[in-house]
């Protein structure tokens, strides 16, 4: 769901446009070359990826595996956005736009990013990856894993769990996510939160709505643009989730 805060950081949405393209009434993250591999896109149909990753976790089962679109090649983008909640039109119980595990068994999420290995890898190499876990919207840190030219990263998240992810590709391409629950629990994906199709990332603007401003005053505003697969735009450690087009009417707080 979206937080309802003003949005001050106009002069960080100005940077940011240098990433992001006006496509008819919404705002999709470059490139938009959607080709099969290339999931660095918004795409309005699925991505075909080139090889398939193998699950090696014998207890587990799969739920999804494929690749992820919307990924943009050089700005953070943030993953998380409670479906359920938006879809009733009632609040989230996450303080922050996050996926929601309402099933009754904890899940994996395997994520996975084909590196180079024509050139010594040194900065920049690998994807970035952070985890946002639980309604404290804690932050952790992907430890990766690395085999030959694949480079992979595990999300465990418990029943009931909030979750979301920050991800940029670097040099890596091909990022895809297997989504795994214990063998005969068989949940679906609405159940865990997610959207049935993550190879997919549509724009979805909502309507002018009011929103609750920092000072306790109530004032129109806009929550921006997102995007199907539960993409919900560029990410800063500074700013949060930023959805570059998003505005508000709320005072500021220098009072200029």
């Amino acid at each position: 769901m979206f937080e309802r805060t003003p949005y001050p950081a106009r002069v960080l949405c100005i940077a940011l446009l240098t990433q992001i393209t006006y496509v008819g009434n919404a705002w999709a993250l470059r490139p938009s070359d959607c080709l099969p591999g290339h999931v660095d896109s918004t795409c309005a149909t699925g991505v075909a990826a080139k090889t398939t990753p193998p699950v090696v976790t014998p207890d587990l089962q799969s739920v999804y595996s494929g690749p992820i679109a919307g990924l943009p090649t050089n700005v953070d983008a943030y993953w998380g956005f409670d479906f359920l909640a938006d879809a009733q039109g009632v609040r989230s119980p996450a303080p922050h736009d996050m996926f929601i595990n309402r099933s009754a068994f904890p899940i994996t999420i395997d994520f996975l990013f084909t590196m180079p290995t024509d050139h010594v890898c040194e900065h920049g190499c690998l994807p970035r990856l952070e985890f946002r876990t639980a309604t404290s919207w804690s932050l952790s840190y992907a430890t990766f894993n690395i085999a030959s030219d694949t480079v992979s990263a595990r999300l465990q998240v418990p029943a009931g769990g909030a979750y979301g992810w920050m991800m940029a590709l670097e040099q890596t391409h091909d990022a895809w996510i297997v989504v795994m629950a214990p063998i005969g629990a068989n949940p679906t994906m609405a159940q865990i939160g997610l959207d049935a199709h993550p190879e997919i990332a549509n724009p979805i603007s909502p309507a002018e709505t009011q929103c609750q401003c920092w000072d306790g005053t109530v004032a129109n505003c806009w929550p921006g643009t997102r995007y199907s697969s539960g993409l919900m735009g560029p990410y800063s450690d500074k700013w949060s989730v930023m959805r570059p087009d998003a505005w508000s009417n709320c005072p500021p707080r220098d009072g200029g």
